[in-house]
């Protein structure tokens, strides 16, 4: 918003962009009203997400508890070791999932194992910025209102995505190698050093993507209301 693209006419047939002088740019008074609620929605959680502490203790057990005592996988890469094996590992574990949309693909056996209890209309009382998930979502509301939210953000939000998303992998039960991906072997105590680690990283490289998130909601919710 604000900034006036020279030349990119192929941008004018689109509802959100009015022709100028010298090209085209976002018209404001076009923006859909019926979104603005949705929009403070987000806000509100990437707010309350940010103020938290961040935490990188949860080593990445969520993939495992979607296959935990499970009859069937949701992928159909084969798993790195056997389903007792992977039992037992999380039974001695203590789960710390705090993000729902992670534990609402768990089996109805691993459920009772998580020491937190995220709920789908409680987000914004549960998520931190340590959370690999939470990390991916950035690039999730980056894009949900482009083109609304400038497009350099909605590129580095998909950069740490991916990042956050090739780590989730890494440390999932599944045997990847296939596709050339080297396991963080979260059985090990160095696998579970390591991935607190990385996901630090992540986090890192998170959180001022967040701040300036933040800061285009506010402009855009600014700008229409």
């Amino acid at each position: 918003m604000g900034v006036e693209l020279e030349g990119g006419v192929e941008l004018a047939t689109r509802p959100e962009w009015r022709t100028t002088s010298r090209g085209v740019e976002l018209d404001v008074s076009r923006f859909p009203l019926h979104r603005l609620n949705g929009a403070r929605d987000i806000l509100a959680l990437l707010g309350a997400t940010h103020t938290r502490p961040a935490r990188h203790d949860c080593f990445g057990w969520h993939e495992w508890a979607m296959v935990y005592r499970a009859d069937s996988t949701r992928h159909d890469q084969p798993l790195r070791l056997g389903s007792e094996t992977i039992a037992t590992l999380l039974e001695s574990q203590t789960l710390r999932c705090s993000h729902f949309d992670a534990v609402r693909f768990w089996t109805p056996a691993a459920l009772p194992l998580n020491t937190l209890t995220p709920q789908a209309h409680e987000r914004s009382e549960w998520e931190q910025p340590g959370c690999i998930h939470a990390n991916m979502d950035l690039y999730k509301f980056a894009a949900k209102f482009a083109p609304w939210i400038p497009s350099r953000l909605v590129v580095d939000a998909f950069l740490v995505a991916k990042e956050a998303r090739e780590l989730d992998m890494r440390a999932s039960p599944y045997d990847l190698s296939g596709f050339g991906v080297e396991p963080v072997p979260l059985e090990t105590t160095e696998g579970r050093r390591e991935y607190a680690v990385l996901q630090r990283a992540v986090a890192q490289r998170a959180a001022p993507i967040r701040v300036r998130l933040i800061e285009a909601y506010e402009s855009l919710i600014e700008a229409v209301s």
